[in-house]
This record gives structure tokens, sequence and C-alpha cells, in this order.
């Protein structure tokens, strides 16, 4: 009887394991196909606004805060700042700027 309840337990937890790593894993490919469409409308709006502009890097995240999936990106001739840009409205826009050091920049320096 211990034996069959040990077997039963076990088999609960695989398949609740597996749930969870399903879920978790679906979760995280939403999240990369969500950054992914996000990075590539964001470089290409701003290909066509500032076609002589040079990006640098581009990085990704969510903001837990904000709920929202942002872009920085770094452009080549301004390496010490960093600019988010997120969509809104089916429009991107400008998010905010930080420096080197992580710090936001007062939003004059970008209106």
């Amino acid at each position: 009887m211990l034996k069959k309840k040990l077997i039963v337990t076990v088999i609960i937890v695989v398949c609740i394991g597996g749930y969870l790593g399903y879920w978790g894993y679906s979760k995280a490919h939403e999240y990369q196909l969500a950054i992914s469409d996000l990075e590539k409308e964001v470089v290409a709006h701003l290909k066509e606004e500032y076609p002589k502009a040079s990006i640098k890097e581009v990085e990704s995240g969510y903001s837990t805060k904000g709920k929202e999936y942002y872009i920085n990106i770094i452009y080549s001739d301004e390496p010490n700042v960093r600019y988010s840009y997120t969509k809104e409205n089916n429009k991107i826009k400008l998010w905010g700027t930080t420096n080197s050091k992580g710090q936001y920049m007062d939003e004059t320096f970008w209106k």
C-alpha cells in the first residue's frame, strides 16, 4: 500500500512539474516573440526617421512597473546615452533617456 502511494505521489509531482515547466517555457517564448517584434519595429522606425543615425547597440527588456516591453538603443555618436523606446497606441515613442551611469536624464534633453 505504501509503495502504491509513493508511486501515485511521484506521478503527480512529475505531472505538475511538467505542466509548470511547459507553462514557464511558453511564457518565455511569448516574451521573446514580443521583444523580437518590438526590436524590429523600433529599428525600422529609427532607420526611417533618422537614416543617417548609426545604431551601435540594441538591448531589450520588460518593465514590471510599467507593464510594457522596451528597447534600449545606443547610437555610435553618443555611446554614453541610452535611449529607451516603447510602443504606445501603435506608435513607437521615446520613453526616456539614461546616461552611462544609469541615471535618468531630464526630459528637456530629448524634447
